[in-house]
């Protein structure tokens, strides 16, 4: 939604996307969209879908579902 053109498309989901976000990154250290660059990044937030939290870390089933579900476009 911060990456549209459409500003007024921002609201409490993004917040929820950015949640999410900081989750993956505190379970498994980077971000799930990192990228050489910050076009190639940003890129992949709008076309991508997030890695599963489970594939690339032991967590509970719970977790992931959670994380997954706060990724969701």
């Amino acid at each position: 939604e911060q990456l549209s053109s459409d500003a007024s498309e921002v609201g409490p989901t993004s917040d929820l996307y950015a949640v999410g976000c900081l989750a993956w990154a505190l379970v498994v250290g980077r971000s799930p969209f990192a990228r050489a660059t910050t076009e190639e990044t940003l890129r992949a937030h709008l076309e991508e879908e997030a890695p599963a939290l489970d594939d690339v870390a032991e967590v509970s089933p719970a977790l992931a579902r959670w994380v997954a579900r706060l990724l969701r476009r």
